[in-house]
């Protein structure tokens, strides 16, 4: 997942400055466009009247069929992430659902569209898994340099009423400001959607306390695992508290470290261990079982069906 040819921001760029106010932390002075499009929202504002204007706006909750994007790293682009697209796919009712995934990538990454070098995952609404094998393919899969495509763009094209990162893998070892302000940059992207904004340089600059959501969006953030290989089990707690905060309300965090191995069915507060970041095939569609668990629980999705994970831990040869 690490790409030594894909550092992230590029040396030149000024570190971002954690703000006071955690989803402000990417404000720039207003350009002349985007100067233009918040005072556009603001003249639509005056423009209600004053006993409207003083009544909270309740967001339109989901239909019941959910609109699910996910999106992630490389753990999304490997067999973990097949496995979580066709539990999504196939599993809740009604769902559409399109998958991206980047090698390398991180929170900046799909704020600002970074190229990364060692290939991608697209899976679009209209993507089928092979009957013969489900969930164990790795279709939609592009090799070489690929470019991040940026959340709120995403975001725009699909309308989801259900966001799951999986990210996190390629935050280990940098220091908490910057995981903190990137995780920040990409959660304001969520509200600025939310607030019905999806243009980047509007979003960007725009203060969230001027506007109330009107549009309801579940997310969860699934939180990278152990492994020995990417440091010690203190700064990966370290890094897990930093996502977890800078997610704040935004996103239910889930965490991993139990998630991929037997002995975490039992006791929750088990750390699997793991000699390599990239699991097997075979723990990476147990991690995914488990996280479809949590998803199901913590986000309220609806199953297609009763006995769909129990019949697919049975066809991945699962206990």
């Amino acid at each position: 997942m690490t790409d030594a040819r894909s550092p992230g921001p590029a040396p030149h760029e000024p570190m971002p400055q954690i703000q006071k106010t955690p989803l402000d932390a990417l404000r720039r002075p207003l350009s002349f466009a985007t100067a233009i499009a918040l005072a556009s929202i603001a003249f639509a504002a005056a423009m209600v009247p004053a006993d409207a204007a003083a009544q909270e706006v309740k967001p339109q909750e989901p239909s019941e069929g959910r609109r699910i994007l996910f999106v992630g790293d490389s753990h999304a682009q490997g067999p973990f992430g097949w496995a979580l697209d066709y539990l999504l796919r196939e599993g809740i009712k009604n769902s559409t659902v399109a998958s991206y995934a980047v090698c390398a990538s991180s929170p900046l990454s799909w704020i600002k569209g970074f190229k990364h070098f060692c290939g991608s995952l697209t899976r679009g609404e209209d993507f089928k898994s092979d009957p013969a094998q489900p969930g164990l393919l790795g279709g939609g899969l592009k090799g070489g340099t690929q470019r991040a495509p940026r959340l709120i763009d995403l975001l725009k094209q699909h309308t989801p009423d259900t966001v799951v990162i999986s990210m996190g893998e390629n935050l280990k070892g940098m220091s908490s400001e910057r995981t903190i302000t990137g995780v920040q940059g990409l959660v304001k992207r969520l509200e600025c959607y939310k607030r019905g904004v999806t243009v980047e340089d509007t979003c960007r600059e725009l203060d969230l306390s001027t506007l109330k959501p009107t549009r309801a969006l579940s997310c969860a953030w699934i939180l990278p695992p152990y492994s020995r290989s990417k440091g010690t089990q203190q700064s990966l707690q370290r890094l897990h508290d930093d996502i977890t905060a800078a997610v704040g309300g935004t996103c239910v965090a889930i965490d991993s470290r139990p998630l991929t191995c037997k002995q975490g069915i039992k006791d929750p507060s088990f750390v699997c261990d793991s000699g390599n970041y990239h699991l097997s095939p075979q723990r990476d569609r147990f991690w995914a079982l488990r996280v479809m668990d949590l998803l199901v629980q913590r986000l309220r999705l609806p199953l297609a069906r009763e006995g769909f994970a129990s019949d697919t831990r049975k066809s991945w040869n699962i206990e």
